[in-house]
């Protein structure tokens, strides 16, 4: 009966559990080829980027992800 009770209350716990949540920032500095990433506010990662060369600059703004790929290097 008690391990009964003890596997219930596991069940419970893993549907109700809240999913975790992180704030995730990304900024690239393009003058100084460098990517900073930010989670929950502290600097978790800073990376050397290459953002292009002249006339094939990243443009600057808000992006959205639309590719996931750990081996994607783009051919443009």
């Amino acid at each position: 009966m008690r391990s009964i009770r003890l596997a219930v209350q596991i069940l419970l716990a893993f549907l109700t559990a809240l999913p975790a949540k992180a704030e995730l920032f990304i900024a690239v500095d393009k003058s100084a080829q460098r990517m900073v990433v930010l989670v929950d506010g502290s600097v978790r990662w800073i990376w050397p980027v290459s953002t292009g060369r002249r006339g094939y600059e990243t443009p600057d703004g808000n992006h959205t992800v639309f590719w996931l790929d750990e081996d994607r290097y783009s051919e443009e």
